[in-house]
């Protein structure tokens, strides 16, 4: 996940800098996230569950940097597949956390609480003239 922050740089500095990184086919924020990793030893990557716990995972740099290697190497037919692989697997990450902090209720947990009307099962009458 990324975080949107803001940031105060000289003017002149900014433009250079958003001109070099059109020339290498990035976004100037992409540029920043690359110098910032490139001073980095390790990037930790926290993740805080519905209990309020924090896991931490830790992945040197070298196999962040080697990944992204693979990445701009492939092919750009194989982009969105790998895109798209990457989002499932934030999903089945994302739905595996769910499915731990799920409560399950009992079954008949709200009996009597919910009450449907004596008409639910009628045609409203709105819809009168298109059934005739």
């Amino acid at each position: 996940m990324k975080k949107r922050i803001n940031i105060t740089i000289d003017h002149q500095l900014h433009q250079s800098a958003v001109k070099w990184a059109k020339q290498q086919n990035m976004t100037f924020s992409a540029l920043l996230e690359g110098l910032l990793e490139k001073y980095m030893v390790k990037s930790t990557i926290s993740d805080v569950s519905t209990k309020g716990k924090v896991e931490e995972t830790s992945i040197p740099y070298n196999t962040k940097q080697a990944l992204i290697g693979r990445i701009k190497s492939a092919p750009l037919t194989m982009h969105k597949q790998l895109s798209d692989y990457l989002s499932f697997l934030e999903f089945q990450s994302a739905d595996a956390r769910m499915k731990q902090s799920e409560k399950r209720m009992a079954p008949g947990f709200l009996a009597g609480q919910i009450e449907l009307s004596d008409d639910f099962n009628d045609t409203p009458s709105i819809f009168n003239d298109y059934l005739k």
